[in-house]
């Protein structure tokens, strides 16, 4: 009898033992993806901190500040003048029409 008890007491030792290892593991797991979301969260952070100062470095020149102030408020300096270019939504070509085939004359004759 006291060898079946210690069979069942060793049996649920191990079992308990096994179940704290998998949670432990599951932890590790989770704890080992939020780092590589964090480095990589990290990266991109670094990045725009460094496309950031090259901007604050060029707004920090006369010409940096000179072609911001062109491009938000279209102001012109004093002698200059303005140039405002408007598309007219289709560019002329200097292609010469292409020929309609024998069937598109027919048809173009009768109006269609």
């Amino acid at each position: 009898m006291k060898s079946r008890f210690l069979l069942i007491f060793l049996a649920l030792v191990v079992i308990l033992l096994t179940k704290a290892a998998f949670g432990a593991w599951q932890k590790n797991s989770l704890a080992y993806q939020k780092y590589r979301e964090s480095k990589a969260q990290l990266l991109e952070l670094e990045a725009t901190r460094d496309g950031l100062e090259a901007e604050i470095a060029r707004l920090n020149t006369d010409r940096g500040l000179e072609e911001e102030l062109r491009k938000k408020f279209q102001v012109v300096k004093s002698g200059e003048q303005a140039l405002v270019i408007v598309d007219t939504g289709g560019a002329p070509t200097d292609e010469a029409p292409a020929e309609k085939s024998l069937w598109g004359k027919f048809i173009g004759f009768f109006g269609f």
